[in-house]
């Protein structure tokens, strides 16, 4: 199955089986567009660039749950923040240097 993300006027495809539910965060720094992709059920983010896809480290095991990402660029496009929530417990993370924090 294919997935066709849209966001911020750019278009990224993201692959999955037909059991996987994925979804993607686009966001523009310094001109160029950052794909992340999550699994809505087991929270791994992946960075998407080109062909080439790798994993967001997480430092301890997440339960699965029901994931969104979020995320925001500065106005002058020299700053993102993105965010990892889960929906039904309100767990919240935030991305930096590669890897999740959770903000507690």
């Amino acid at each position: 199955m294919n997935i066709l993300c849209c966001g911020c006027d750019a278009r990224a495809e993201i692959t999955t089986d037909a059991a996987g539910r994925h979804d993607c965060s686009v966001l523009t720094i310094q001109n160029a567009r950052l794909f992340r992709e999550i699994n809505v059920t087991t929270s791994q983010v992946t960075n998407v660039s080109s062909s080439s896809y790798v994993d967001v480290k997480d430092p301890q095991p997440i339960p699965p749950g029901e994931y969104r990402l979020y995320g925001t660029e500065t106005s002058d496009n020299e700053i993102f923040w993105l965010y990892r929530l889960e929906t039904q417990t309100g767990r919240t993370w935030y991305y930096s240097d590669n890897s999740w924090t959770e903000i507690k």
